[in-house]
C-alpha cells in the first residue's frame, strides 16, 4: 500500500518546502521530565472491521516549554492477516523556524507474530514494539515569508 505522509498548503504570505533529513527530534528532551504546559489525545477514527479486526486513527499533542510534539498514529489489525502501524510525528523546538516529519511504518504478518499472545497482539501501544519498520522518512519542513516579494 501508498504511504501517504500528507500534503503542504502554503498561505499569501508564506510558503512551505520540504526536504530530506538526517536530523531527528532529541531524544534527552522527549525523555525528560519536564512540566507539560498541554497535553491531548483525540481519536478521528475506529472501527472493529465487522468483527474481523481493528481499524484506529488518533493524534496526540505535548506541548512542553521547550517543544512541541504531534503524533498521528494509525493503527490496523486484520485477525490471520496483519497488523500495521503507521506513525507520522511532528517535532519543533521553540527557536527553530523548521518543523521535523518522521513517518515510520511498521507491519508484520500474523503468521509472524502470533506467538506473542493475544494481550500483546490486542495492544495497540505495545505491539509498536514488535512490529518490524518497513519504512522511515525523516523530512524538515519549512517556512519562508513571501510577502516580501509581492
Amino acid at each position: 500500500s501508498t504511504v501517504y505522509t500528507g500534503s503542504l498548503l502554503g498561505t499569501e504570505d508564506h510558503a512551505l518546502s520540504c526536504s530530506k533529513t538526517k536530523d531527528e527530534p532529541s531524544r534527552e528532551k522527549l525523555l525528560r521530565r519536564d512540566k507539560i504546559s498541554y497535553h491531548t489525545e483525540l481519536v478521528l477514527f475506529e472501527d472493529e472491521l465487522a468483527d474481523n479486526g481493528s481499524s484506529k486513527l488518533t493524534v496526540k499533542c505535548r506541548v512542553m516549554p521547550t517543544f512541541i510534539l504531534i503524533l498521528l498514529r494509525f493503527y490496523l489489525r486484520v485477525d490471520n492477516v496483519l497488523i500495521r502501524l503507521q506513525e507520522t510525528r511532528f517535532y519543533c523546538e521553540d527557536n527553530w523556524d523548521y518543523v521535523l516529519r518522521d513517518v515510520s511504518v511498521r507491519e508484520a504478518p500474523f503468521s509472524a507474530i502470533h506467538h506473542l499472545g493475544n494481550a500483546i497482539l490486542f495492544d495497540e501501544m505495545e505491539i509498536g514494539n514488535h512490529l518490524p519498520v518497513k519504512s522511515r522518512t525523516l523530512e524538515r519542513i519549512s517556512v519562508q515569508d513571501i510577502s516580501s516579494n509581492l
